[in-house]
């Protein structure tokens, strides 16, 4: 097998039937017919993408999806993301709130690793939290995160049983930014879930997801329909 999950948030069988709203109160809205003429800079992205807004302070909000697959053993995960100037003064507002772009799970719900927005107190980085399961790791990206700047992101979490056997990686813009390895994880991954932030004012657009069981996907470097489906082409090994 190779890819196993791709949304451009363009194609059918459309959204209410590969995704849920992850919502925990009043105030949020989540468009995932986003227009990206919108954005200043959509290199890569199609015409349409996932847009996440929170206005309501402690009110969170996320999609999230379950592969139809067994918990993946190999997992590779690539998303665009970008955010606006305002997103990045609510974060500053509230200093160590992450804004969270990809959180994959477990089937029963066990988070396996989180990347998101934070500010450090000096910079807005990427914040990549994981899972060991004796216990939870971070590490910061290299760079700083500015607005209306499209990146991509992508992870990769090895589950090769118990023995603290199991490793992990991470990428921006395809640089690693972080690894591990000889983690005692007891399952793989299963659920994916984009967006959550309880922090009023800030916003997120999300685009060009894709899952692998194989590979790194690399950054998008084309589209083509098939189908009907508006299918990317992939820099990595698995287009």
């Amino acid at each position: 097998m190779a890819q196993i999950f791709t949304e451009t948030f363009e194609t059918t069988p459309g959204y209410d039937n590969v995704w849920s709203d992850v919502t925990s109160g009043e105030g949020n809205s989540i468009d995932p017919d986003y227009d990206t003429s919108n954005l200043s800079s959509p290199i890569g992205w199609g015409s349409e993408c996932l847009k996440i807004d929170v206005d309501v302070v402690s009110n969170n909000a996320a999609v999230r999806h379950d592969l139809d697959e067994d918990p993946e053993d190999d997992l590779y995960i690539r998303a665009y993301f970008q955010v606006d100037e305002g997103t990045l003064s609510a974060l500053a507002t509230y200093s160590g709130y992450i804004l969270t772009i990809i959180h994959v799970l477990t089937t029963g719900g066990s988070s396996r690793f989180t990347i998101g927005i934070v500010y450090d107190g000096a910079n807005y980085v990427l914040r990549n939290t994981y899972t060991d399961d004796g216990g939870g790791n971070s590490d910061d990206s290299a760079g700083a995160i500015t607005f209306d700047t499209p990146y991509y992101i992508e992870a990769m979490y090895n589950y090769a049983g118990g023995g603290g056997n199991s490793s992990y990686e991470w990428k921006l813009n395809g640089v690693t930014q972080g690894s591990d390895s000889g983690l005692t994880l007891l399952t793989g991954s299963r659920r994916i879930q984009l967006g959550g932030c309880n922090v009023p004012g800030t916003s997120i657009c999300i685009d060009n997801v894709s899952v692998d069981d194989e590979d790194w996907l690399g950054p998008v470097v084309g589209r083509q329909k098939v189908d009907g489906y508006s299918v990317l082409v992939n820099g990595g090994l698995h287009t």
